[in-house]
């Protein structure tokens, strides 16, 4: 089989994907759905209005997308951790190419866009009940104006934390890929000690650092001397907007294209 791209196989292949699947992603999005209502639903047996302020909600929707979002992205090309399955996904005759595209549409578009239909679905009823039980008037998150509500996770604008969450799934893809067997266990781990690795190089960075703090980002440090008084020295503005456009708008699908090579080189 080539790698080329071609229309009618693309059609067979999402066709054949939707009917394979047409009971999988609801029950996935009921599932989800029925997370939310029971966490939410315990929630509302306090008496705690706060629970459910704009900033716990924000809270919410990324919890449950980092998870949920996760976990599916490592379970998209499971079929090739075993061989009978992965013979016959390997086997159907279309490309390497139109296959990816096709995951990549309903495992990731479809279901971020799904997840978040589903998310505000029970977060609208929940925080509608809430207000009428506790009087508050607190807003419903609106997923599509995510910038607009208070960032609780670091400074800048919240809508950063859909770039981490992209890269965070791509990862998993590319090692349900990458890996034959426990591929979720192992971008689990790889993950953790991913995180454990920046953490440590960002204290060692810190050690060598002149007394001071950071300000206004990690690419500005505000150095504190010994006379008292405080100097700025700042990273270049090139770099600086050179590595958060690649980290934005690169990252991930670099981990994307990483992942159809991959897939490429088990292709029969």
């Amino acid at each position: 089989m080539n790698h080329t791209f071609e229309l009618s196989r693309m059609y067979f292949l999402i066709r054949k994907y939707i009917y394979e699947n047409r009971k999988a992603y609801p029950l996935l999005f009921l599932a989800i759905g029925g997370f939310f209502i029971l966490w939410l639903g315990v929630y509302l047996l306090f008496t705690n209005p706060n629970l459910f302020n704009e900033r716990f909600q924000v809270g919410y929707y990324f919890t449950g997308l980092f998870l949920s979002g996760c976990l599916y992205g490592g379970i998209l090309f499971s079929e090739l951790g075993s061989k009978p399955k992965a013979i016959n996904y390997l086997m159907i005759p279309v490309s390497s190419l139109e296959k990816f595209i096709c995951t990549f549409f309903f495992g990731v578009l479809i279901f971020f866009i799904g997840y978040s239909v589903v998310f505000y679905i029970v977060d609208a009823t929940a925080v509608s009940i809430a207000n009428m039980k506790y009087g508050t008037q607190w807003t419903i998150l609106n997923p599509l104006a995510i910038d607009r509500y208070e960032n609780v996770f670091f400074d800048g604008p919240l809508s950063y934390v859909y770039y981490i969450y992209f890269v965070a799934q791509a990862f998993f893809i590319l090692s349900s890929i990458y890996f034959s067997k426990h591929s979720l266990f192992k971008a689990i781990v790889g993950l953790g000690l991913l995180w454990v690795f920046l953490m440590l190089f960002f204290l060692l960075i810190r050690n060598f650092l002149p007394p001071g703090w950071f300000y206004q980002g990690i690419d500005t440090y505000q150095i504190l001397e010994p006379s008292g008084q405080t100097r700025v020295v700042s990273l270049p503005s090139a770099l600086t907007g050179a590595l958060a456009f690649y980290f934005k708008f690169l990252l991930a699908p670099s981990l994307w294209v990483a992942a159809y090579f991959k897939l490429r080189e088990k292709q029969l």
